[in-house]
């Protein structure tokens, strides 16, 4: 018998914001096995108020907007009132706050007003969300959007999703209420069981329901690759040192490999260093790439392993290569031929550059490629990265990367995505973009990259919607031509953006299915961040076979999750592959039904 005791005290009751913002705010328990999911389900009793009485919540009284002088009737200076969307998404965690917005557009001349009310949909008031009746205010010249609360009831209950039905009248001031007057707030049902039997559902063959992870090794920036006996090895997580894991086809840490299923290299003593990239060689050896530090400048690093996790000691030094070619590499993939091509970042003195280099077989650099086997690229004098590196059939080698909006110094530098494909002698490809160069401005599409048989390319990351409260971010998905033209028969003009939650969604990688279907893995965080996956048709229409409507998420610890790598097995089943954080950072991995 286990007995716990948890005592919260909630302050200013906000919660669910920014931890930036002193909002974000949290209680949450359970009680588990450390080496399996899942656990025991757990009964809370006794509940029962405390001896300290909760603080009364200050009385807000906003002063009544001015009647509409001249006369009756909206005068448009004052702005029009209505809800941000026609629907809002909340999952059922009690204590969730969706993020209501309603909007004043078009004027701000004098203090205007609206009413607020909730009704029942399938949801039910008291049982479900507390009804609120409010009033909507806005200040002179105040054009801010407002915020309105809905609270969220939680239970245990399996049941399906509820509606509840939002609504603004009673225009004070001279406003008038736009066309979007009346909003869903749809309730997500936390409780539901994953599906076992259709695509998108867990495979319970794999680890324990679906899930695996290795506790306390492992973490963020990693790489993944499936080897030919459906072994999976994860790769990336320290600045101290190479790490990789390997996992059996049923989710089980490889004992056969390395230290219990872990390897962990030291690649120069005394620098720091990070595995960034994995392949797997036809012969089952692993190739890890990555970079050291010796100072303020990055090498690029390799090392190669032999299938037991031994380092292979016919490869560069002792199993290791850790100069040759400045930078930081980030990614790597294996020829046809059996040469290594690395791709990262170069750091020059004002900005970063492309950075590309190809080893032979035995780890030295193939000086038929680029310069001496190197090579770097600058594209429009900005900051550039190569995230992502692809062999095409022919030999050409396609890097893509790209660089978030930051702010230094008061100047703001655009988020950008870039493109590059080489020859296979590494000199840029005059056929692709503008002089084998594509720079894709404020598009930031550079987290995942795939290649179709046609030679077209899938690139995935993410897109800003909204500014201000209601600011967050969507999947967003861009299929280029063969010759690096937008493919118009895709989405938008070759682009699509897919919403998995109201807050923050991104996509970090892309595989792509025998039928040509494309499957996106990345993060989607209201709370805490998660696993989050999307299926598409070829025509970038989600494919509402899989999971639900297309997509679903996936927590393993209740903590941060963020899949990384997404790879598809043999036998059509995905494979997951990123951060699962239980107390600290681990590898997490899950395996899902095509």
């Amino acid at each position: 018998t286990v007995q716990s005791i948890a005592e919260a005290d909630a302050i200013n009751k906000r919660g669910g914001g920014a931890p930036g913002d002193h909002q974000a705010a949290g209680v949450s328990a359970y009680l588990r096995d450390p080496s399996k999911f899942g656990g025991t389900t757990l009964k809370f009793a006794g509940m029962e108020v405390t001896n300290r009485p909760d603080q009364t919540p200050p009385v807000r009284t906003p002063v009544a907007p001015a009647a509409c002088l001249p006369g009756p009737g909206p005068d448009a200076a004052a702005g029009v009132l209505q809800f941000s969307a026609a629907g809002y998404t909340t999952d059922e965690s009690p204590g969730s706050l969706p993020t209501i917005t309603v909007t004043r557009t078009g004027g701000s001349l004098g203090a205007v007003s609206a009413t607020f009310n909730t009704s029942d949909g399938s949801a039910l008031g008291g049982a479900d969300y507390t009804p609120v009746s409010t009033t909507v205010f806005f200040r002179d010249g105040d054009a801010t959007p407002r915020v309105v609360v809905v609270p969220i009831v939680g239970d245990q209950i399996v049941e399906p999703n509820k509606t509840v039905n939002l609504t603004l009248s009673q225009p004070g001031g001279c406003a008038a209420l736009g066309p979007q007057t009346t909003a869903v707030l749809t309730i997500e049902d936390d409780d539901q069981p994953p599906p076992t039997d259709r695509p998108g559902a867990l495979d319970t063959s794999f680890g324990v329901e679906g899930k695996a992870a290795s506790t306390a090794f492992g973490g963020d920036r990693s790489a993944m690759a499936l080897q030919a006996d459906g072994k999976i090895v994860i790769v990336g997580g320290t600045f101290s040192d190479f790490i990789l894991a390997r996992f059996n086809a049923d989710g089980s840490l490889d004992t056969g490999f390395g230290t219990g299923g872990t390897v962990t290299t030291d690649m120069v003593s005394g620098q720091q260093e990070e595995a960034l990239g994995v392949a797997i060689q036809s012969d089952g050896k692993i190739v890890v790439a990555g970079y050291t530090r010796p100072g303020l400048d990055h090498n690029f690093a390799l090392t190669r392993y032999n299938p037991d996790g031994s380092l292979d000691a016919s490869f560069g030094v002792g199993g290791k290569v850790v100069s040759g070619a400045a930078g930081l590499a980030n990614t790597v993939a294996i020829q046809s031929d059996g040469k290594i091509v690395v791709a990262g970042s170069f750091i020059s003195e004002t900005a970063f550059d492309i950075a590309l280099a190809r080893y032979n077989a035995n780890g030295s650099l193939d000086a038929g490629f680029g310069s001496g086997g190197r090579l770097t690229t600058d594209i429009d004098n900005t900051d550039n990265h190569a995230g992502n590196v692809v062999v095409q059939p022919n030999g050409a080698i396609v890097v893509s990367g790209g660089v978030a909006k930051r702010i230094t110094g008061g100047v703001t530098a655009e988020g950008h995505t870039d493109v590059v494909r080489y020859t296979a002698n590494g000199s840029l490809d005059a056929s692709f973009g503008v002089g084998g160069k594509l720079a894709l401005p404020a598009t930031l599409v550079g987290e995942g990259l795939a290649l179709q048989r046609d030679g077209k390319s899938v690139l995935v990351g993410s897109v800003n919607v909204g500014s201000g409260v209601t600011a967050s971010t969507d999947f967003a998905l861009m299929r280029l031509n063969a010759d690096g033209s937008p493919d118009t028969t895709f989405g938008t003009a070759g682009t699509v953006t897919t919403a998995i939650s109201t807050d923050r969604d991104g996509a970090r990688a892309v595989v792509l299915q025998s039928d040509g279907r494309i499957v996106v893995a990345g993060t989607s965080s209201n709370i805490s961040a998660n696993f989050a996956v999307a299926r598409y048709n070829t025509d970038g229409t989600l494919d509402t076979s899989f999971a639900n409507a297309g997509k679903f998420t996936l927590d393993f610890f209740g903590s941060t999750d963020i899949a990384e790598s997404v790879l598809v097995q043999p036998d059509g089943k995905i494979v997951l592959g990123g951060v699962a954080r239980d107390n600290v950072d681990g590898y997490g991995l899950a395996r899902v039904l095509p």
